[in-house]
């Protein structure tokens, strides 16, 4: 299945391109404030936005039938799906690596595993399978938490401040999940901006 890249900026517009001839599919505006992240799941299928609100809007990316399946463009009028459940605007969204599941950290000082795989088409609701309180962890609230990714394996790696924080979640782990490892001052004192995990070759 041809590979589909997403970008956005600091406004509200997303674009999508299909990765194997650099040519735009789509251009949608997420209608909110600002954009915080965009992200695509590993088997092309969704792209989801993190914006200046409690939400997080997830969109299709239409194929063709014809072509091997080459990505034809979106439905830009219409979320396929809604992740409603936070209080507080979403900083980040990252897909699981089977692309059955995506995590969100917050603003509510929650981060959140959800199930995806529904039958969106009809309207079934994505469900929220994990929710831990991270607020001890944010130096009593003040310092967000800022980016999310999902290991291979599961294992969910948080960004607060100059911190790395790195979590099992699911509905089996007590209280929806449980910190493994924080790795304090992992750039020195430097907020650390980026992280990423390998993927499985």
């Amino acid at each position: 299945v041809t590979p589909v890249v997403v970008s956005s900026s600091d406004e509200t517009e997303l674009r999508v391109w299909a990765a194997d001839t650099g040519a735009e599919i789509a251009r949608l505006d997420t209608l909110q404030f600002k954009n915080h992240n965009a992200a695509v799941s590993p088997d092309g299928r969704f792209v989801a936005a993190a914006c200046f609100t409690a939400d997080v809007k997830i969109w299709e990316v239409l194929r063709s039938k014809e072509r091997g399946g080459a990505p034809v463009g979106m439905d830009t009028k219409n979320a396929s799906m809604l992740l409603k459940g936070h209080k507080g605007a979403v900083q980040w969204v990252a897909f699981t690596q089977d692309a059955r599941g995506v995590v969100t950290v917050s603003k509510d000082k929650t981060m959140k595993l959800w199930n995806i795989a529904v039958r969106s088409h009809v309207n079934e609701d994505p469900k929220i399978i994990a929710s831990i309180d991270i607020s001890r962890e944010m130096n009593g609230g003040k310092t967000l938490p800022t980016r999310v990714a999902v290991s291979p394996g599961g294992v969910v790696a948080v960004v607060i401040g100059t911190s790395l924080l790195f979590y099992e979640m699911g509905p089996g782990v007590p209280g929806g999940g449980r910190l493994l490892e924080r790795v304090e001052g992992a750039h020195g004192g430097e907020e650390v901006t980026w992280m990423e995990w390998s993927r499985r070759t």
